[in-house]
């Protein structure tokens, strides 16, 4: 018989532990509820220098086509491809820029799934990269575009560039009726 209760005492704290873990769990933060974690945003405009955690970084240009051409193969879409050159430099360690996405006012995004690239290879501290992102768009959203640069795909605790890249609609009908572009080639020591 005191074998018995003592299976029911243990089971009854084991049952009292579980509760007591469920409410604990409802009180204490989330994965996604630490406010500091987010990354440092940092903007700026087309031709301006952005001043991140290990590097700088300026957008160049921005371009775009129906049709791009890299390597003398085009590809088409049936939206528009926004091409942007950006150069960074990193200032004490080798680096790049690896993590690159568009964005719009509506919230949508692009990121470097499917057809769409960053080009950055990394380079010495003080010496300038010669960068190429080119991302598939719709053209209602060429007008609302802004370009997010991070130094890695994770990007919390760190300092990313948010350039708006200053495009409206007119820039989307001059880009749908752009002849091939041909994408520009990354360098290293500047353009």
């Amino acid at each position: 018989m005191s074998r018995r209760w003592h299976l029911v005492g243990v089971l009854l704290v084991g049952l009292v532990l579980l509760a007591a873990a469920t409410v604990l769990d409802g009180w204490l933060p989330g994965d996604d509820d630490d406010p500091g974690s987010e990354p440092f945003v940092r903007t700026a405009g087309v031709g301006e220098t952005v001043a991140l955690r290990t590097m700088t970084v300026e957008v160049d240009s921005v371009s775009g086509s129906a049709t791009i051409s890299r390597f003398g193969s085009e590809l088409a879409s049936p939206g528009l491809w926004v091409v942007i050159q950006y150069t960074v430099t990193p200032r004490d360690e080798n680096g790049a820029l690896s993590a690159a996405q568009l964005t719009d006012r509506a919230g949508r995004t692009w990121s470097l799934h499917g057809r769409s690239k960053n080009l950055c290879s990394a380079g010495p501290p003080g010496v300038a990269i010669g960068c190429v992102a080119y991302f598939e768009v719709p053209p209602d959203a060429v007008s609302a575009l802004h370009l997010r640069l991070a130094p890695a795909i994770e990007q919390r605790y760190d300092a990313i560039a948010e350039i708006d890249l200053g495009l409206t609609s007119d820039d989307a009908g001059e880009f749908g009726d752009a002849d091939v572009l041909e994408l520009p080639e990354t360098t290293l020591g500047g353009r």
